[in-house]
């Protein structure tokens, strides 16, 4: 991205399926900025495990 457009990417990592990720992307991201202009985000399951979050009892697929 830095040698198409000149600017540079920051990435910070967040699992929706922990509410302790959730708390510390935001301590990250407002620590360092103060707007969002873009967000991009990545999510991807192929044949995965059977999980469940440590929050509750139901499939990670389906609350996600």
């Amino acid at each position: 991205m830095l040698l198409q457009t000149g600017q540079d990417v920051d990435v910070i990592q967040l699992d929706l399926a922990s509410l302790e990720t959730v708390d510390d992307f935001v301590k990250e991201f407002t620590g360092k900025y103060r707007r969002c202009d873009v967000l991009m985000n990545n999510a991807g399951v192929m044949a995965g495990a059977y999980t469940r979050p440590p929050f509750g009892s139901t499939e990670a697929h389906t609350v996600i």
